[in-house]
């Protein structure tokens, strides 16, 4: 292996000029680069790597700045994390780099070898259908996935999500485990928590599996064991249990059963967990996930990724743990089993110009900032792409999600996703800038923007984001725009826009909300409010130790920061928070449609309502007005102005600027 690796340390010198008004003097700037390549024939880099890495925190113990870690164009295959520590820490304005050089891509699978046994191969494809037997492949599968008892994981919105146990790739992407069926998803009948029937006749096919999953929006979407599939009466048994329950005539798919590996791209690891079968799509190589993630940092400071692709991951692809000013920059993060970056803790910690797609359990989660005391953690997603990002766990998990106190997602576009696109949860969080397209369209109940049921949850900005075709396209299920849920209190929304999204405003009870300067196209009730905790949620908020109450009680609500922050919180247990008080809403457009509904149980004396226009279907220009909104198919067109002249009176000019200009301010990083 030592003959394969190629490792260089070249110092360079650079000398750089600095500028001072009008006075120019020269000073003398040292650069360490270590110069690597990636090893010969497919082979894994990780010495190479982790070589350069240690040579990197040496010459940093000496200089304390200025070292650069360049990997040349090519692939990199690792089997484990890379891993940084604190030694691995730059100065501020002179941090610790890590770069990629051309294509450099970084991927955590190694391709899998065809299998060596000679015997007779009937056995293995007994219970694969006989019109493809000829054309599945046999792969051996290494000793750490013989040893993994199932080729899936339990998913739910209620289970923190481990690692993926492996996946299968070639050169377009992930292939599936094999499923029935292949096309729509079944329905289910006889549903209970913790089984459901389907046709015995079908089940029939299934019986003596050992690695069954049943896989479907169960509730929310669930990917939950089968312990037993009865063939005559035609009952699944499973395992967890729903944690929500299943839903009458839930869709419904079966994954991982040899009877079903019929459609190329499709995969099934036989009984005895040796080999793999695979109905190949393409002649490429087949590639086996193997690392658990790519990167892992822990009390890094001053330091900066960037251009480079990561791929491949079993988790998450990068993982950042109390660390500072750390910066992932001009990156591509694809085909990961779990979210493309994990930030926890630390300050200042982000990503920007980011290109994020197709990973399995969300795109960036952080937390960060101290909730005790107020203290921001300044971490932020800026100007990044993130786009087909619940591959794998298809609810509550999202492209953005914050949590803790001052976080922020500015200028990014997140698009296509079946569940919501960012959530927040904390204090003084900001959401601009964003556009947000084709998400939650696959669920019921849900916004492109979430938060719910947390008084405590307060100081959060979400303005001048653009939002649009949000939801079933069907128009079957009912979604929301951005969804205050379940009392969530203490958000302002303001200058957002948006364009056929169901429901855009939906605030679901709650007090000192503020929502000022939206405009709803072709998209209504543009704000709607309900007084839930005076109805049906009325016993949930008696009871102190309902969720939405430990929350609170888990926050310093009384302290000083907290008071001078929030001073409505001081007498909210003795303020009546079921009825919803003090929310703000004002200044907003509705063009084609309704612009606000407001139930009989909200007391409108303790509102602010004032200002909102609605141009619906009564005079004949608005109607005009109307139909030619109605018929936008895609956000381009207001881009290109067909609209501007008709709807300049109406809009706000910032905010029509800002629909205008939407592709530019995000800093789109693809021509869709």
């Amino acid at each position: 292996m030592a003959a394969l690796i190629r490792f260089a340390v070249v110092a360079t010198w650079v000398f750089a000029t600095v500028a001072a008004h009008d006075r120019v003097s020269a000073r003398e700037h040292v650069e360490t680069v270590i110069r690597i390549v990636p090893a010969l024939a497919g082979n894994s880099s990780q010495d190479t790597i982790e070589r350069a890495l240690d040579q990197a925190a040496r010459a940093l113990d000496r200089k304390g700045a200025g070292v650069v870690v360049e990997l040349g164009p090519g692939l990199y295959r690792l089997e484990r994390p890379l891993h940084l520590g604190a030694r691995l820490s730059g100065k501020p304005g002179q941090p610790f780099v890590i770069r990629g050089s051309g294509d450099a891509r970084i991927t955590g699978s190694q391709v899998l070898p065809l299998s060596s046994e000679r015997s007779d191969k009937s056995q293995l494809l007994a219970s694969v259908p006989a019109s493809v037997r000829t054309e599945v492949v046999i792969y051996d599968l290494p000793p750490s996935v013989r040893a993994m008892d199932s080729a899936l994981i339990p998913r739910a919105a209620a289970f923190k999500t481990s690692p993926t146990p492996f996946e299968i790739f070639d050169s377009a992407g992930a292939l599936r485990p094999a499923q029935w069926p292949n096309g729509a998803a079944a329905t289910t009948t006889d549903e209970e928590d913790a089984s459901l029937s389907l046709d015995p006749g079908t089940v029939a096919r299934w019986h003596g599996e050992r690695d069954l999953w049943a896989a479907g929006q169960f509730w929310s979407y669930e990917v939950l064991n089968i312990r037993s599939a009865d063939p005559v009466t035609g009952r699944l048994r499973l395992y967890p249990p729903s944690p929500l329950g299943i839903a009458k005539a839930a869709p419904v798919h079966i994954v991982h059963a040899a009877s079903e590996l019929d459609a190329p791209g499709e995969w099934y690891r036989t009984p005895d967990r040796k080999t793999l079968l695979v109905l190949p799509r393409s002649s490429d190589p087949i590639e086996m996930s193997r690392a658990e993630s790519l990167l892992v940092a822990n009390g890094v400071k001053n330091a900066v990724i960037t251009n480079l692709t990561f791929e491949h991951s079993r988790g998450d692809a990068i993982v950042l743990r109390e660390s500072e000013d750390l910066i992932i920059r001009n990156v591509s993060i694809r085909w990961t089993g779990g979210r493309a970056v994990s930030i926890r803790g630390g300050r200042r910690n982000g990503v920007e110009h980011a290109g994020i797609e197709d990973t399995g359990d969300g795109g960036i989660d952080i937390v960060g900032g101290n909730r005790q005391t107020l203290e921001p953690g300044g971490h932020f997603v800026r100007r990044s792409l993130i786009r087909r990002f619940q591959r794998l766990t298809r609810s509550y998990r999202g492209a953005i999600d914050l949590g803790g106190v001052g976080n922020e997602a500015v200028a990014n576009f997140i698009s296509d996703g079946q569940h919501y696109a960012i959530r927040f949860q904390g204090n003084n969080h900001t959401i601009s800038f964003n556009e947000i397209e084709r998400v939650a369209n696959d669920t019921n109940d849900m916004g492109a923007i979430y938060t719910g049921r947390d008084f405590a949850t307060r100081g959060n900005t979400v303005s001048h984001n653009f939002i649009h075709h949000i939801g079933d396209p069907t128009g079957q299920r009912e979604t929301k725009g951005i969804y205050l849920d379940d009392s969530a209190s203490g958000t302002t929304l303001k200058g957002n826009v948006f364009v056929k999204t169901q429901q855009p405003v939906f605030i679901g009870g709650g007090l000192d909300n503020v929502v000022e300067g939206n405009v709803f196209l072709a998209s209504e009730p543009g704000v709607f409010l309900d007084g839930r905790g005076l109805t049906w949620a009325r016993t949930a908020l008696a009871d102190r130790s309902s969720e939405i109450w430990q929350r609170l009680y888990s926050v310093p609500f009384r302290s000083a920061a907290w008071e001078r922050a929030y001073p409505e919180l001081m007498t909210i247990e003795h303020s009546d928070p079921g009825t919803p008080q003090r929310n703000v809403i004002r200044n907003n457009v509705a063009i084609g449609g309704t612009d606000l509904v407001v139930l009989p149980e909200v007391p409108l004396e303790k509102q602010t309502i004032i200002g909102n226009t609605g141009y619906g279907k009564l005079e004949p220009e608005r109607s005009r007005l109307a139909k030619e909104v109605d018929g936008i198919e895609r956000p381009d067109q207001l881009a290109r102005g067909e609209f501007r002249e008709q709807i300049a009176a109406a809009i706000p000019a910032p905010v029509l600027e800002r629909m205008s200009a939407t592709k530019a301010n995000a800093g789109w990083l693809h021509a869709d």
